[in-house]
């Protein structure tokens, strides 16, 4: 007993000391691939790459909020195995030594995921990098906008409303007039609703409102109204609608270009000669007769 405590000591010392003297090239996690955010109802691959340096790969192991829920083992047969933990569904298929698969993903995936890499006996040497991740619920289509009239013109009034499907965060609105953020004046909200049929979603609204005026107006006399709905970094959509006021054109098409060809002038030009030919011929004449 006392010889075997004698010889782990010995061991943990020799390794330490192997260690302090750079001998040892300690595993090494180069690069770990997990998206802050990800969208609810999808898949997802987590990459996890590391330098062993002159060590072998014992084992390499990923956690939820500390629970593991993958390990990938080269020696073991099989070499993977997965572990129940809540919001987290593994695809063996898609899964490796460097990347575990995600699928059918749901708001309580989100957490903290954690990719930890052994390398093999004597040395036991082992690096860990982790990341949170958030759980996002976009919108099933773009931004809807109620109220819209068919045509506006000056001194028309707009007022209409932006609105979002169920989202999880809220979407970001904003209104455009030809490109240009709208002035807040113009504006009023965002206002949240949570809709009763699903719980932990939130539906944006911001209204545009305001008097029609020439300058709204580009020099080709239209307007372009455009509501743009984003949560970063998964979501942008837009929708935009066009009118016209023709009275406000200021770019005058350019006149067509036309080839004119002188052929009226030609033919005039054939017949005088013929003419002239016609009446020496007369004289001619009359001056044999006689």
């Amino acid at each position: 007993m006392v010889l075997t405590k004698m010889r782990v000591s010995m061991l943990t010392f020799i390794t330490f000391f192997m260690w302090m003297q750079g001998d040892v090239d300690s595993v090494r996690i180069v690069e770990l691939r997990v998206s802050a955010h990800m969208a609810e109802g999808g898949d997802a691959l987590l990459g996890c790459y590391y330098d062993m340096g002159h060590d072998s790969l014992y084992s390499l192991k990923w956690y939820k909020d500390d629970r593991e829920f993958y390990r990938y083992v080269p020696k073991a047969h099989p070499p993977m195995r997965t572990f129940f933990v809540p919001g987290v569904k593994v695809d063996l298929n898609l899964s490796s030594a460097n990347v575990v698969a995600l699928k059918h993903l749901v708001r309580n995936s989100s957490g903290v995921y954690k990719c930890e890499v052994k390398g093999e006996m004597p040395s036991l040497t082992m690096d860990s990098r982790k990341q949170h991740v958030t759980i996002d619920l976009l919108p099933k289509s773009g931004p809807q906008v109620y109220g819209l009239r068919k045509d506006y013109h000056i001194g028309s009034h707009v007022d209409v409303n932006c609105t979002t499907s169920p989202s999880r965060p809220e979407a970001q609105l904003k209104w455009l007039i030809n490109g240009k953020p709208a002035p807040n004046a113009y504006l009023h909200g965002p206002y949240l609703v949570i809709p009763t049929n699903r719980p932990y979603t939130y539906q944006a609204k911001l209204r545009l409102n305001y008097t029609v005026l020439p300058s709204h107006f580009d020099d080709e006399g239209v307007m372009t109204l455009k509501c743009q709905a984003t949560i970063p970094p998964l979501y942008l959509q837009e929708t935009s609608f066009k009118f016209h006021e023709p009275s406000l054109r200021t770019t005058l098409p350019m006149p067509a270009t036309t080839t004119e060809t002188n052929t009226g002038d030609i033919a005039s030009t054939g017949c005088l000669h013929n003419m002239t030919g016609v009446l020496i011929i007369l004289l001619i004449f009359q001056v044999l007769l006689v």
